[in-house]
């Protein structure tokens, strides 16, 4: 499954193109939900769930630690796909998606 060009941004890792795109899951959700794909290939993708402190919200005190990905950048993607890596991902083949979890500490864990 290929990410619409206008709603996803490109990286290139290894000398190979891949897309991302982040998208709330719901506007009260704590969590964000990153997908992954080589952008020519229709091959299997990451999607990750990574936790951030919504500003829309009236939230009392300070954000739990957990909630501490406000922005989701290149060098944060790389990341997740060096650990999807470690963890099988085969983006240049289809198969079922991974999915996986972001961890405060920038740790990925498969769902």
């Amino acid at each position: 499954m290929t990410l619409a060009r206008r709603r996803s941004s490109p990286i290139h890792v290894d000398g190979i193109e891949y897309r991302w795109a982040v998208s709330a899951r719901a506007l009260s959700s704590p969590e964000y939900v990153l997908l992954v794909v080589q952008s020519v290939d229709n091959g299997q993708r990451i999607v990750v769930t990574v936790p951030h402190r919504d500003r829309y919200l009236n939230i009392e005190g300070p954000p739990p630690p957990d909630f501490n990905y406000d922005a989701i950048t290149p060098s944060l993607v790389r990341k997740i796909m060096a650990a999807a890596v470690d963890a099988g991902w085969t983006p240049d083949r289809p198969g079922t998606e991974l999915s996986f979890d972001l961890q405060p500490n920038e740790t990925v864990t498969l769902r």
